[in-house]
C-alpha cells in the first residue's frame, strides 16, 4: 500500500516538474530497430491460442514495469515471467493475460514493434500452457449460466466447481482431474456451447491455485451447483450447494477450510480455519498468504463500531466473486479455542479489522451486520446465533484509505490525483473523504461546502467530524476564553487526534493529508527554532506511523504550493482559498513569512530546508519517546495523558496554560489529575475518555460517550 502511495506522488511530481523521461521508456517511435533480429520458432496460429504470450527478444536488463506499461493497454496481465539465459544479451518473458482475447490482440499489436526506443523488435508467439484441472472458459456472453457450463463440461467428467459471476464475459471450470480436464479442453476450444452456433468459445488451462495433495484433494471433493443463478436473486459461492448449513458438521462436510493460521489480538494468538462459502479461493491464497505460501499472521489492528456502517455494506454489496470472499471463522483445533475472540467482540459490540497487503479482512461476531451479509451472498449458510463460537471473515481486495479533505488546493488536488489514479491503474484503493469542523464561522462551514461539491464530483464517501461533538469545545468558542494567543495549539492538536478518530470511524487502514513542500520546509523551521531534533528526523518522512495502526502519508511532499495551484486551475478544479481567520496570529505565520522570504534569495530554499530536516540522525544514545496509550481517552502519546487531554482539562477548569506551555503550576494540576483519577479508578480498561475534566462528571461522561465508538 505504501509503495502504491509513493507510487501516486512520483507520478504526480513528474506531471507538475515535467523531469526528463527514462531512455527506456516505450514513449516515441517505438518501430525503429537497431540491429537484425533473431530467428524465431513461434507458434502463431490464432487457432491455437492461448492465454500466455511467448515475447522474444528483449533486452536482458528488461524490468516487468516496462512489460506492463507496454501490454497492459490490451487488458490485464495476471503474470510476468522474464527469463535470461546465461552468456546472452537478450531476455524473453512469458505474459499471462485475463483472456484469450486479450493475449490475440496484444500480439497482434505489438508483434515486431521495439520495447524501447531504437531497440530489437520483439518476437511474439503463443506460450504452451501448462496442463492443469481447473480450466479458462471465455466469449460468454449473456446467453450463458452456470447451468449450460455444468452440461458441456460434464460430459467429459466430474466437474468439482464452476466459478462463473454473471456480468463477467469469461468462467473457471474445474475438474475432479487432469485427464477429465484435457478431454474437455481439446473438444471444446472454439466450439459453440449455446444454441446459436456463432456463440464459440475460448478454452485454455488455468493455474490451479487449489492444487492439493491427491489425499486432501480426494477429502474436499465436493459437487458442483447445476441451478443457473437468477439476476435478482442472492448470490451463491460458485461451485457450492444450496443445500441450508445449520451447524460446524454440516458446514465441514460441505465446505473446504480454505486457510489456516493465527489470528492474533493483542498478545494472544489464535490459532484458526477460514471456510470461505462465497467467493474465489485464489483471492484468499493471494492475500492471506506470503511469497513463500506460508499464511500471514492475521493481527487485528483496529476495532470497527457496528453501528451506522451502511456504507461498508453498500461498499461489499456491490463487489463481485472476484474482490470478496466471506468466510466462517473457526478454531483450528476446537471450536471452543476461539470464544475468548467472539466474545471480546460480541461486548465490544465491534469488528475487527485485519490490514494485509493488498486487502482488507473485517472480522464479525453475530450480529445483523453479519446476518445481512450473509443473505446477501450465501443464504444457505446459517450457523451463526447468539451462542455460537464462530466468526464472519470478509476479505475484500483494496484497501480503505481516508483522505483528509478540508475544501483548499492542497487536499482538492490530492483527492483528484488519487482518484484519478485509483481509477487509470485499478489500484483497488477504497477512497474515503475525511473532513474536520472546527467549528470557525464564516471559514470552515464555507469550505465544507468545497468539499461537499468535490464528493458528488467524484463520487467518494464524506464523513465530517466536529470539534464539538468530540471534545465539547469550538475553535470560536476556545478563542473567545483564551484569546487568539495560542489558539492553534489547541487546534493542531485537535485536528491531528480528530482525523485519526474519523479515520478509525470508517475503519480506514491509512490515512493521507495535502502537506506540501512549503508546508514541510516550515514545520523543518519550527521545529529547530523550539530544538525539537528528535521530532525534525520523524516529520520529515512521506510515510510516518507505521508503527502504530494507522500510517500517515503526505504524496505531496515535493510539490511546491505555486505548483498545486496551477494544477488545480489548469485541471478546473474548485476549492476554497480563503486562509483560516485566525492565521495571522499563527506562529506558523512567521515561519512562512521567513521561508518565502528567504526563497526570494535563495530559490531552492524549500527545498534545501526539507532536505536538512531529512539528513538528521538522532544519536543512538538519545533517548526516544516511547509511545504508549493515554490513560483517560486511549488515544497515542509518550506521556501518561495526551495533549488532546490536558488541553481539554486546561479548557474546563479555567488552567487554560495546561498543556500549552511547561510549568510548575502545570505540573501540579497534573498530578492532581492522576491523584483523582487514582481515586475515583477512571480509565480502568473502559475505553472510555475522561477529556471534558474532573470539575463537572456529567460532563466527563458525556465525552466518554462521544468516544466509545471512535476508540479501538
Amino acid at each position: 500500500m505504501m509503495d502504491r502511495l509513493k507510487a501516486v506522488l512520483d507520478r504526480f511530481n513528474r506531471a507538475i516538474h515535467d523531469v526528463k523521461k527514462d531512455v527506456g521508456s516505450s514513449g516515441g517511435n517505438r518501430n525503429r530497430p537497431t540491429k537484425e533480429p533473431s530467428t524465431w520458432r513461434l507458434k502463431n496460429d490464432d487457432d491455437e491460442a492461448t492465454r500466455t504470450l511467448f515475447v522474444g527478444n528483449m533486452p536482458s536488463d528488461v524490468k516487468e514495469r516496462e512489460i506492463r506499461k507496454i501490454f497492459e493497454d490490451y487488458g490485464k496481465v495476471e503474470e510476468v515471467d522474464i527469463k535470461t539465459p546465461i552468456n546472452t544479451d537478450a531476455a524473453y518473458a512469458f505474459v499471462m493475460f485475463q483472456t484469450v482475447d486479450q493475449a490475440i490482440n496484444a500480439k497482434a499489436g505489438e508483434q515486431e514493434r521495439s520495447l524501447r526506443n531504437g531497440g530489437s523488435r520483439m518476437k511474439i508467439g503463443y506460450g504452451k500452457s501448462q496442463v492443469s484441472r481447473r480450466l479458462f472458459v471465455g466469449g460468454l456472453g449473456d446467453w450463458c449460466d452456470k447451468e449450460i457450463l455444468q452440461k458441456a463440461f460434464g460430459k467429459y467428467g466430474a466437474v468439482e466447481s464452476i466459478e462463473y459471476d454473471s456480468c463477467e464475459p469469461y468462467a473457471y471450470v474445474v475438474f475432479e482431474n487432469t485427464k477429465e480436464s484435457q478431454k474437455a479442453c481439446q473438444n471444446l476450444k472454439g466450439a459453440s456451447i449455446s444454441k446459436n452456433k456463432d456463440n464459440l468459445i475460448m478454452v485454455d488451462y488455468a493455474k490451479d491455485l487449489t492444487a492439493l495433495p491427491e489425499k486432501q484433494q480426494f477429502m474436499r471433493k465436493r459437487r458442483a451447483s447445476k441451478s443457473p443463478v437468477g439476476a435478482n436473486g442472492p448470490r451463491t459461492p460458485p461451485g457450492s450447494p444450496k443445500d441450508t448449513v445449520r451447524n460446524f458438521e454440516e458446514l465441514d462436510a460441505t465446505y473446504a477450510a480454505t486457510w489456516s493460521g493465527k489470528m492474533a489480538l493483542k498478545k494472544t494468538d489464535y490459532p484458526v480455519k477460514f471456510y470461505r462459502v462465497y467467493g474465489a479461493e485464489r483471492l484468499v491464497v493471494k492475500l492471506l498468504r506470503d511469497e513463500d505460501d506460508a499464511p500471514l499472521r492475521l493481527l487485528i489492528t483496529q476495532r470497527l463500531s457496528l453501528s451506522s456502517q451502511n456504507l461498508l455494506f453498500d461498499k461489499l454489496s456491490l463487489c463481485n466473486s472476484k474482490d470478496l470472499s466471506l468466510g466462517v471463522i473457526t478454531g483450528k483445533k476446537t471450536l471452543e479455542d476461539l470464544q475468548p475472540l467472539v466474545n471480546y467482540f460480541t461486548n465490544k459490540e465491534a469488528a475487527g479489522v485485519v490490514t494485509v497487503p493488498g486487502g482488507i479482512l473485517y472480522i464479525f461476531p453475530f450480529c445483523e451486520f453479519a446476518l445481512r451479509l450473509l443473505k446477501e451472498f450465501t443464504p444457505q449458510i446459517n450457523v451463526f446465533n447468539e451462542n455460537c463460537p464462530f466468526l464472519l471473515g470478509a476479505l475484500a481486495r483494496g484497501e480503505r484509505v481516508a483522505i483528509g479533505a478540508s475544501g483548499g488546493k492542497d487536499s482538492t488536488v490530492l483527492a483528484y490525483v488519487m482518484k484519478t489514479l485509483n481509477d487509470r491503474h485499478d489500484y483497488g484503493l477504497d477512497l474515503q473523504l475525511l473532513s474536520i469542523d472546527e467549528g470557525i464561522k464564516g471559514y470552515r462551514d464555507d469550505s465544507l461546502l468545497a468539499v461537499e461539491k468535490n464528493r458528488i464530483e467524484y463520487g467518494l464517501p464524506l464523513t465530517i467530524l466536529s470539534y464539538n461533538d468530540l471534545y465539547g469545545w469550538t475553535m470560536d468558542d476556545i478563542v473567545a476564553k483564551i484569546g487568539k494567543k495560542n489558539n492553534c495549539t489547541f487546534c493542531g492538536v485537535f485536528r491531528r487526534q480528530a482525523l485519526d478518530r474519523g479515520a478509525f470511524k470508517i475503519g480506514a487502514t491509512k490515512l493521507v493529508t495535502g502537506h506540501n513542500a512549503d508546508d514541510m520546509a516550515e514545520t523543518v523551521l519550527m521545529n529547530v527554532l523550539r530544538g525539537d531534533i528528535a521530532r525534525l528526523e520523524r516529520c520529515t518522512n512521506i510515510v510516518t506511523g507505521e508503527e502504530g495502526d494507522l500510517p500517515r502519508a503526505k504524496p505531496l511532499k515535493y510539490c511546491f504550493e505555486r505548483d498545486i495551484v496551477m494544477y488545480a486551475r489548469t485541471n478546473q478544479l474548485e476549492y476554497f482559498y480563503t486562509e483560516c481567520i485566525y492565521a495571522p496570529n499563527a506562529y506558523r505565520g512567521y515561519a512562512r513569512k521567513y521561508v518565502r522570504d528567504l526563497e526570494k534569495v535563495h530559490p531552492r530554499a524549500i527545498l534545501d530546508l526539507i532536505r536538512s530536516g531529512e539528513k538528521v540522525s538522532v544519536k543512538k544514545e538519545v533517548e526516544m519517546p516511547t509511545l504508549k496509550t493515554c490513560e483517560r481517552c486511549g488515544y497515542m502519546t509518550s506521556q501518561k495523558m495526551c495533549k488532546a487531554c490536558l488541553l481539554i482539562e486546561g479548557l474546563n477548569t479555567g488552567n487554560t496554560d495546561l498543556g500549552v506551555r511547561k510549568s510548575k503550576k502545570s505540573k501540579k494540576v497534573i498530578v492532581e489529575i492522576e491523584g483523582e483519577k487514582k481515586e475515583e479508578g477512571c480509565g480502568s480498561g473502559g475505553g472510555g475518555c475522561g477529556c471534558a475534566g474532573a470539575a463537572d462528571e456529567t460532563e466527563n461522561e458525556e465525552t466518554r460517550k462521544r468516544l466509545k465508538d471512535l476508540q479501538f
